[in-house]
């Protein structure tokens, strides 16, 4: 049964560019009659987390097509600076959230229930950053406190930390409080990748999407993905990060 309940103060961002060194423009390629930009925000809009999800985005020219798409399909967008990280804090300042759930445009197949449970966690425990861990790569959703988003904002001057803030935030966990919560055991497939980087994830992920019926919510699920990638032996090979991969939802 599904008991998720709305989490006020918190806002669902989905952060996107069109740079990517090894996909420029990666948002806007085109996946099951849409863009990858707007199958995250399909999917997140059934996260229960708090209003619809907010595109945050740079106001940089070459972000442009990514703001033309929003303002045509009336998603909520924000650019408020030619820097990720400090729109997204900018962003959460104009919403007045307490705490943020950002999922990246580069993960199709996030789980909308795993997204929740991060920002349900952060709230209920008031920690600086919760996520599920031991999902397939881009599975998983970051929540964090403003507080924290806007401690990074300030410390960090590395364009590279930057871009990789979560990468960070985790490696110094003797100053942020970061909880790791144990994924279901149907999705544990740390193992795989089903995020969105180079030219052979986006075959996988077109893959995919033409093959799974949606669900009840109207979106390809993150468990759905797993079956169907154990149960093809060209999926698995694309999709397996490691050497051997036990295939327990097939």
């Amino acid at each position: 049964m599904d008991d998720r309940k709305m989490l006020p103060g918190v806002m669902l961002a989905v952060t996107a560019s069109m740079s990517s060194r090894l996909l420029p423009g990666k948002a806007l390629l085109p996946l099951n009659n849409t863009t990858v930009l707007e199958q995250v925000v399909k999917r997140m809009r059934t996260a229960w987390v708090g209003a619809d999800p907010v595109v945050v985005t740079t106001d940089s020219p070459a972000d442009a097509p990514i703001r033309y798409l929003c303002a045509c399909q009336n998603i909520p967008c924000s650019a408020s600076s030619n820097d990720l990280l400090e729109a997204l804090l900018v962003t959460a300042r104009q919403y007045e959230a307490t705490a943020v759930v950002r999922v990246p445009a580069c993960d199709p197949l996030s789980d909308p229930k795993m997204a929740w449970a991060a920002g349900y966690f952060l709230q209920d425990s008031e920690m600086d950053f919760a996520t599920v861990q031991q999902l397939p790569i881009g599975g998983a959703a970051d929540a964090l406190s403003v507080s924290t988003i806007s401690e990074l904002h300030n410390q960090l001057i590395d364009p590279i930390l930057r871009n990789n803030f979560t990468s960070y935030l985790l490696s110094d966990r003797n100053r942020f409080d970061c909880a790791l919560l144990p994924a279901p055991v149907r999705l544990r497939y740390p193992e795989l990748n089903l995020r969105l980087v180079t030219e052979e994830d986006f075959w996988l992920l077109k893959q995919l999407f033409s093959l799974i019926a949606e669900d009840e919510y109207g979106v390809v699920s993150l468990e759905s993905a797993i079956k169907a990638v154990c149960n093809d032996s060209r999926l698995l090979r694309q999709a397996n990060l490691g050497d051997t991969l036990v295939c327990r939802a097939a």
